[in-house]
């Protein structure tokens, strides 16, 4: 068994203008592809611009050799035992907590070194930041005591030594009572007993207690140190006795020749690197030995103070924004890659520098590279260039920058760029999608008015309304109002031919009459005669058709203006099947009705009318011996009428055309008389006075024909 195929509806205006719509989904792609060589361009431009301001920072510091000394040191490298302070990026809260402190890692110089006694040992880290000196401290100490009488010496305490700038040797001594902020006490220099201590106000310390000893933190003016500087942490373990029984550091602080040298980056590199510095990026001076010289900015933005740009946008600017914030970024925050602000931006202040990138810099070359965040959150991008000091490279400057900025444009650019698209899309599809409901609405207007204007059978019962609009539809409407009203003048003719005719025939009819009547007053030849009854025989069958023809002509007329009355279906049928019952004896009749009154409007002269032509075809058609079968029903709001007989079935060419007028398939009757077909056109035009329609169709048994009539039911008062 073959299934049929199956057919999609064709798309109708609208669906077909929404899908051409979608071709606009090419400009957000468009502009798509845009932002991202635009992020291409600006990406190479970082990259030039960032190898431009390295070599703008090594050009500045080329062949100046005084700015690779070092303070009461010489040279760098010329001693491996003194005291770097590297550049810090920031100044440093005095807490005695390491958090503000840049992370070290494993390749720095300045990675954590131990200084180990018996009962304590100490961990410290240095650096400057705005002509200050920092110094954290973390001492292990099992058993901190803190000093309970006026020696210094009595308890734990950290204790500094240098040698100012005009060579004079100072110690100090950070002795507290207790956890917190505490001063430091300038005591005599060599002197081992610390009496007569004067409070150093210069020094700000912080000391924190630790589970395993005790943290200091403290900061100092570099303008109190000089060539050499050292420090250590003494411990008091015995509460009764309270001496001091170990001491941990790198240097001695009661003589001066065994400090350590202060090892301070010439801070002319500092002045440089502020007139070279740029917003979010880090700037780096290396020397041979990949000693981090100075170091300015950072690749994290700086938080700004929130901007008033809202308060002096307008309502609408508010409104708009709000919807976005709740709506349009919340899928950009899922679709769109936006720069992470937090994020590991590796080593702030390493001593040292190591990598591919600073050895080819320190061998001449420049050369600039890109790599991601040890979180693999942000992309950095940076440039190295040589430092030369006559024909060999003395140092390196390196240039660091993340591409957030970029990525910030980007996100930005294509947030704009698919809600403007977005905005675009909506209003260009609302504005397709009305003006094909307003086309589609014209069209259907024009479609209805085209199909009241002609009715099932073809003849024109109206007119359409010739548009007033300059477009298309409006020339094409004002056509069908041309065409209809020219149809229904033509098909006016045609309806008053029949009358016309009809009226204009009878006269030579009459004449023929006469003169055929005169003739056989006659005496005349046999075979004149023969001739005589032929042309009388035409003329009667002549007046027959002349009188259908005005029958139905004048039934059309009367229908129009009859007056429409209440009356019961089921009488006037019953009474009408006991007069077919006395005409047609020969013939049985069934009728079926229900018990209640049927109750239509109309005309119930037409309705026996259309009966009689009912039944007499039915009556003409039946098979002998069989009924013809009558039957009232009512089917919700209609009342059918049906009349049915065994007999031969409609041919299929002919269902859709018997309720024309001069249509028949009845075979030639032996009487001579013609059969028109104007039986069922008269039931078809009392049906539609009705308000009804009527059908016809064989019936399902195999054989036989029913013709229903289905009319409304009358209003109820």
């Amino acid at each position: 068994m073959k299934l049929p195929a199956l057919r999609w509806p064709a798309p109708g205006l609208r669906t077909q203008l929404l899908l051409l719509a979608i071709i606009l989904l090419a400009v957000p792609w468009v502009g798509y592809r845009y932002v991202l060589e635009m992020e291409r361009f600006l990406r190479e431009g970082q990259e030039r611009a960032l190898i431009t301001t390295a070599r703008a920072v090594a050009m500045a510091l080329n062949n100046r050799p005084a700015l690779f000394e070092v303070s009461g040191a010489g040279p760098l490298g010329a001693t491996d035992a003194g005291l770097y302070l590297g550049a810090l990026p920031n100044a440093i809260v005095v807490d005695g907590v390491d958090s503000d402190w840049p992370t070290l890692t494993e390749a720095s110089s300045e990675a954590p070194v131990a200084y180990v006694a018996a009962t304590v040992s100490i961990h410290p880290r240095l650096g400057k930041h705005d002509r200050h000196l920092y110094l954290i401290a973390k001492v292990g100490d099992e058993h901190v005591l803190y000093h309970a009488s006026a020696a210094l010496d009595s308890g734990d305490r950290l204790e500094l030594a240098l040698v100012d700038p005009r060579g004079t040797f100072q110690r100090f001594v950070i002795a507290p009572t207790g956890p917190g902020k505490t001063v430091a006490w300038r005591v005599a220099g060599g002197d081992a007993s610390f009496d007569a201590p004067v409070q150093e106000p210069r020094i700000e310390a912080f000391w924190r207690q630790a589970a395993q000893g005790y943290s200091v933190e403290l900061r100092l003016p570099l303008t109190m140190v000089g060539p050499r500087f050292g420090f250590s942490a003494a411990s008091v373990d015995e509460a009764n006795r309270r001496e001091t029984t170990s001491w941990a550091g790198p240097t001695a602080t009661d003589n001066p020749a065994v400090l350590a040298p202060v090892i301070i980056p010439e801070s002319q590199i500092d002045l440089v690197l502020q007139g070279m510095g740029r917003t979010q990026s880090r700037i780096w001076v290396v020397d041979r030995d990949r000693r981090v010289l100075a170091q300015t900015g950072t690749l994290k933005p700086q938080t700004e103070g929130q901007s008033t740009a809202a308060a002096r946008t307008s309502f609408a600017a508010r409104a708009w924004d709000r919807f976005e914030q709740a709506t349009l970024r919340r899928v950009y925050a899922q679709v769109l890659r936006k720069p992470h602000e937090d994020f590991d931006d590796g080593p702030q202040d390493a001593s040292s520098l190591l990598g591919a990138q600073i050895d080819e810099a320190l061998k001449g070359s420049g050369v600039s590279r890109w790599r991601m965040t040890s979180d693999q959150r942000a992309v950095v991008l940076s440039a190295a260039q040589p430092i030369w000091v006559g024909d060999r490279p003395q140092g390196a400057v390196i240039v660091e920058e993340t591409t957030n900025g970029i990525l910030a444009v980007r996100s930005r650019a294509l947030e704009s760029l698919f809600t403007t698209a977005f905005v675009v899309l909506l209003v260009g599809s609302l504005a397709l999608f009305f003006f094909a409901t307003r086309l589609s609405t014209r069209i259907r207007r024009l479609r209805d008015q085209a199909e009241r204007a002609v009715d099932q059978q073809g003849r024109v019962r109206g007119g359409i309304a010739g548009s007033k609009a300059g477009d298309e539809i409006g020339d094409l409407s004002r056509s069908f109002s041309t065409i209809v009203s020219r149809l229904g003048e033509y098909n006016a003719y045609l309806e008053n031919m029949g009358g016309r005719l009809a009226h204009e025939i009878r006269t030579p009819i009459a004449v023929v009459r006469s003169s055929l009547d005169n003739l056989r007053l006659q005496p005349l030849p046999r075979d004149a005669q023969l001739y005589m009854d032929r042309a009388q025989e035409g003329l009667t069958r002549l007046a027959r058709i002349v009188t259908s023809m005005t029958e139905a002509t004048r039934l059309e007329q009367m229908l129009r203006h009859a007056e429409r009355e209440r009356f019961d279906l089921t009488q006037v049928v019953t009474g009408c099947v006991r007069g077919y019952r006395l005409a047609y004896p020969e013939r049985a009749f069934d009728l079926q009705t229900p018990a209640e009154p049927v109750i239509v409007q109309g005309g119930p002269d037409f309705v026996a009318q259309m009966l009689d032509k009912l039944v007499a075809n039915a009556v003409d058609f039946a098979i002998p011996g069989t009924p013809v079968v009558i039957d009232v029903q009512v089917d919700r709001e209609h009342a059918v009428l049906s009349v049915s007989n065994d007999g031969p079935p409609l041919p299929a060419q002919m269902q859709g055309r018997l309720f024309e007028s001069m249509i028949s398939i009845r075979p030639e009757r032996s009487d001579g008389e013609p059969h028109l077909g104007m039986g069922l056109y008269i039931v078809r035009l009392v049906a539609e006075s009705l308000g009804g329609t009527v059908t016809a169709q064989n019936r399902g048994e195999g054989s036989g024909v029913r013709f229903s009539v289905s009319v409304p039911l009358a209003q109820t008062q």
